[in-house]
């Protein structure tokens, strides 16, 4: 199951960790989320990218 299509590609990736980075510097809550219907491989990197970036993760409930 395919569940965000970013119109900018693999580049809005990037785009949005430095968007969040940029963010925590003015805004005192920024969280990450993903879906739980995502692999758990993938959740854990998103894990991972949020520890190293400070900045929490929230897994979420997916609702169709």
């Amino acid at each position: 199951m395919r569940v965000t299509q970013p119109s900018f590609g693999k580049q809005s990736f990037n785009a949005m960790l430095n968007f969040a980075k940029d963010c925590k510097k003015y805004i005192p809550k920024v969280l990450f989320s993903v879906v739980d219907v995502i692999p758990a491989e993938e959740i854990e990197q998103c894990r991972q990218i949020s520890a190293e970036l400070g900045i929490p993760l929230r897994v979420r409930k997916y609702d169709d």
